[in-house]
């Protein structure tokens, strides 16, 4: 296996318009213990859900594995021939929105994607590598993966990016404004959403996004104000019937 399909380094366009699903005009569904099965239960992932679990509100953490699931779903099933790891992925998208929590984005002047980015390496070396010991090859691979997917999952310029950060791309985007709505069967996300209930995500991602600007007006976010995102973010065609549901339902996370 080539280094850069390791931990999926493969550059891929990053404008998702000219990528080549395999059911552009709608997916078939995928069964979601298959989806499932692919959350990975390895040490490396068990010391970090449990590292994240006190310092993210349920709801991020909810979201996080909901974008995981979209794109683990949107690759299997549209782009088979894609290379990435279950793992490294996995961790790119527990970790991606550590930065925007209320302290954390209080704890620095960066943007909160670069401060998370940061935070994620650092505990991920310092997690695999016995004290005293220099970080092995594969150590560093990974950290950089999910650093630099974690580092470009809100950079929707063109050029390339990494399979994993065209993956979490994708699968914060349908997660969050509805983007490539035809690329998940409705059934899949349904189940995706059963599994992870949204619990009004819509308006938490949309007032941590907002804190982030006001806290740090130079924040690479300030660009939602400039696209008009928020208008994308409370349109969620995909999310809003999930949450008026859950509402009418009273179902807690």
């Amino acid at each position: 296996m080539s280094h850069f399909h390791a931990h999926g380094f493969a550059p891929l366009d990053r404008n998702p318009a000219l990528l080549k699903p395999k059911y552009g005009d709608g997916a078939p569904p995928l069964e979601f213990a298959q989806l499932k099965a692919m959350i990975p239960d390895t040490p490396l992932a068990r010391a970090s859900l449990e590292h994240l679990k006190p310092k993210l509100p349920k709801e991020t953490l909810h979201h996080s594995y909901r974008a995981f699931l979209h794109a683990a779903a949107i690759a299997t099933v549209q782009f088979p021939d894609w290379q990435w790891d279950k793992e490294s992925f996995f961790l790119a998208c527990m970790f991606h929105d550590l930065g925007c929590t209320k302290e954390n984005i209080r704890a620095t002047k960066l943007s909160f994607e670069f401060y998370g980015a940061f935070l994620a390496r650092e505990f991920l070396i310092k997690s695999s590598t016995e004290d005293g010991a220099s970080p092995s090859q594969n150590t560093l691979d990974l950290a950089d993966s999910v650093a630099e997917a974690i580092c470009r999952h809100t950079n929707f310029i063109e050029g390339k990016i990494t399979t994993h950060g065209q993956m979490i791309q994708l699968g914060t985007l349908f997660d969050n404004i509805g983007s490539t709505p035809t690329w998940i069967h409705p059934n899949t996300a349904s189940a995706i959403v059963e599994a992870y209930p949204r619990h009004g995500w819509t308006h938490c991602f949309s007032a941590a996004m907002q804190d982030e600007v006001a806290v740090k007006p130079w924040s690479h976010t300030s660009f939602f104000n400039v696209e008009k995102i928020w208008d994308k973010v409370e349109a969620n065609p995909i999310a809003k019937p999930f949450e008026e549901r859950e509402a009418k339902l009273g179902i807690k996370i």
